[in-house]
């Protein structure tokens, strides 16, 4: 559902948004509503984890909003700023809700087991993006 949220918004707007869209909004909602779950049930369960859980459950949304944002057809410039100031209002409001902890990163081959973040995000929207000299 993510995906279809970030991809009807219109990437090609020529005006300056101050604000993050209205899908920013109903993920933080969301995250809020299960960070509130996962603290009730904390106390039933082993600390870390409800940390975990937070952790992949961030990781997903960053995840489902990167498949959003490679699936807009049409983006500007300004599409793509308004794409990185979502991501951050993203990254900013689940850190208010309750910092996400860093996990272990890398899996039993030895490699990151991080599939999404906030700078790989970026780095997509800049290579993609960014016009070809």
């Amino acid at each position: 559902p993510i995906r279809g949220l970030v991809e009807k918004n219109n990437w090609t707007s020529s005006s300056d948004m101050l604000e993050c869209h209205q899908y920013v909004k109903k993920i933080l909602q969301q995250m809020e509503g299960l960070w509130i779950r996962l603290d009730a049930l904390s106390s039933s369960m082993p600390p870390m984890v409800a940390e975990e859980m937070w952790a992949h459950c961030y990781e997903q949304v960053l995840l489902e909003v990167m498949e959003g944002f490679a699936s807009v057809k049409k983006c500007n410039p300004a599409g793509r700023g308004m794409m990185k100031m979502d991501l951050t209002a993203i990254v900013r409001g689940v850190a208010k809700i309750h910092p996400v902890k860093q996990l272990s990163q890398s899996g039993a081959d030895g490699r990151s087991s991080i599939r999404c973040s906030q700078e790989k995000i970026d780095a997509y929207l800049n290579a993609f993006y960014f016009d070809s000299p």
